[in-house]
């Protein structure tokens, strides 16, 4: 549980877009699940107060806590998501600041998902280059050892 927790509040490192959209719509239900409780009960609430009903005051306090640090850790996990989405495309990690704008978020959070960062396009092209690079490494290593052989053999009189 503990790895799952640190995988949304963690501001270090990258975050591809198929990552972030995963992450950012499991936090996006959980956050909907968790208000949409926090209504019910605060209508249940509400309504015993209005009705006259005794209300215990420790629970209220209590849930209105549990609230507050949940808030909270959505909150943290949110921006950690936008940080390391910004950090893999290469942005100052300042433009999080974007996801606190109310409609300007959502358009923020939809140009995260679907820009490509530079590890993204050239994934293919790295992957040949490096395929590349150990044949001609191969290639060095052979001929390096047919140089050796032939100052050996010149050397032996």
């Amino acid at each position: 549980m503990n790895e799952t927790v640190s995988k949304f509040v963690d501001f270090n490192g990258k975050l591809g877009r198929k990552k972030f959209a995963i992450r950012m719509v499991i936090l996006m239900v959980a956050a909907i699940i968790l208000y949409s409780i926090n209504l019910s009960i605060e209508a249940y609430m509400i309504e015993q107060a209005l009705a006259g009903s005794n209300i215990n005051m420790t629970l209220f306090n209590i849930y209105g806590i549990v609230s507050v640090v949940i808030g909270i850790f959505i909150f943290a996990s949110y921006f950690s998501l936008l940080t390391r989405r910004l950090k893999d495309l290469n942005k100052t990690t300042f433009l999080s600041i974007l996801g606190i704008f109310p409609m300007i978020n959502i358009v923020f959070v939809l140009y995260l998902m679907i820009r490509k960062g530079p590890d993204e396009k050239n994934r293919s092209r790295v992957n040949s280059l490096d395929d590349n690079e150990k044949k001609s490494n191969k290639n060095m290593d052979i001929n390096n050892k047919e140089e050796t052989d032939e100052v050996i053999k010149e050397e032996k009189p």
